[in-house]
């Protein structure tokens, strides 16, 4: 399946190098009521425009629940942030979740250009208790960035 892209300009900023930061043009941080809505727009923005499978995602948040109510604490945090980024910004479908390429502004996609501000490591002190397999994805992440930060600190 091709992914799913906007046209549009980004208006929210996402900071993942340091603790994860969402701010608003104005830059007013934008709070979520849980951490585990803004690790799933974490995780759908680092792979923005790529179709997840709502069943990954529900293991990577909420293995430790019943599947009725992991399937609907998914749908919860889907609706919050849908309400935080905006209805159009999300791609909901009945078995696959994507955020639209570009709908957000993230300091990652700024790496090619070393037109960011580094602020620490991927993610640095995001932890989302009980939530072993995003605890996982993080730490795989998060060595996949330090090479390239390590080449983007090199070379500005």
């Amino acid at each position: 399946m091709a992914p799913v892209t906007s046209p549009l300009q980004s208006r929210l900023q996402l900071q993942l190098l340091g603790s994860p930061l969402l701010v608003t043009p104005a830059g007013e941080q934008v709070k979520f009521r849980t951490r585990k809505h803004f690790a799933l727009l974490i995780r759908l923005a680092v792979g923005a425009g790529d179709r997840l499978t709502r069943d990954y995602l529900i293991d990577l948040l909420w293995a430790d629940s019943p599947t009725p109510l992991a399937r609907h604490s998914l749908a919860q945090a889907l609706t919050a942030l849908r309400a935080k980024i905006g209805r159009d910004q999300i791609v909901i479908q009945k078995a696959t979740v994507a955020l639209v390429s570009g709908a957000l502004d993230s300091d990652l996609q700024r790496l090619d250009e070393c037109d960011v501000n580094i602020r620490g490591r991927f993610l640095e002190g995001f932890e989302i208790p009980g939530a072993r397999s995003f605890e996982e994805w993080k730490d795989a992440s998060a060595d996949s960035w330090r090479q390239i930060l390590a080449f983007v600190k090199k070379h500005s």
